[in-house]
C-alpha cells in the first residue's frame, strides 16, 4: 500500500499477531457476546433462512471453535453455547485426528493448526471436566503422549507474533486489552 498506493495508509490485522487459541482465551473473558457469536460456516447465513442453532456440531469450524473454548470455558458453558458436548460426538473423531495432525490433512476452512488444537486439548484436560470424552480419550491415547514439553507447546501458541504489520500505537493499544 505505502509503495504503490499512498505513504499516508496503514494496512494489517490487530489479531494478525495473536493465534486462534490467543483470540479464543480473550474471547472467553467476553461473556456478554457468548449468545451472539458463531464461527460455524454452515449455520450462518445472509441470503437464506437462518437455523435456530448458530453452531451446527458437525463442521470443522464448529469442532475447532469448540475445542479452543474448551480450552477456558466450564463444560456447563460450552454446553449453553453449542447446545451439546462435541467432545462426546464419536462421529467427530475423524475431524479431530485432522485437527490435530494425525491423520490426512488439516480441513480446508479457517481453522487453527495442529499445535493450537493440542494446545488447546491439553489446557482442558487440566481444566478436569472433559478428558473421560471419547474426542478427548482419543487426544489422550493418540496424541498427549508424543508432546514432550507441554508448558513449552502452550506457551509458544498463545504468545504473540512478532511477524506483523501493526504499527506501535496501535500495538500498545492491543496490548492493553490481552
Amino acid at each position: 500500500v505505502h509503495r504503490f498506493l499512498t505513504p499516508g495508509i496503514d494496512c494489517f490485522s490487530l489479531l494478525r499477531s495473536m493465534s486462534e487459541l490467543h483470540i479464543a482465551q480473550h474471547f472467553c473473558t467476553l461473556p456478554q457476546y457468548f449468545r451472539c457469536a458463531t464461527s460455524c460456516n454452515k449455520n450462518w447465513r445472509i441470503l437464506e433462512e437462518k437455523p435456530k442453532e448458530r453452531w451446527c456440531g458437525t463442521c470443522p469450524k464448529c469442532a475447532f471453535s469448540f475445542c479452543q473454548f474448551a480450552a477456558f470455558l466450564p463444560k456447563k458453558q460450552l454446553l449453553e453455547i453449542f447446545g451439546k458436548n462435541l467432545y462426546q460426538d464419536e462421529s467427530l473423531l475423524p475431524l479431530y485426528r485432522q485437527l490435530l495432525g494425525l491423520t490426512g490433512f488439516k480441513p480446508f476452512e479457517c481453522v487453527g493448526t495442529p499445535e493450537e488444537t493440542a494446545a488447546a486439548m491439553l489446557l482442558a484436560v487440566q481444566q478436569g471436566e472433559l478428558e473421560e470424552t471419547p474426542v478427548m480419550q482419543m487426544f489422550l491415547l493418540e496424541k498427549a503422549e508424543s508432546i514432550t514439553d507441554i508448558p513449552k507447546l502452550i506457551r509458544s501458541v498463545l504468545e504473540p507474533s512478532s511477524e506483523h504489520a501493526v504499527s506501535a500505537r496501535f500495538l500498545m493499544r492491543l496490548d492493553a486489552h490481552t
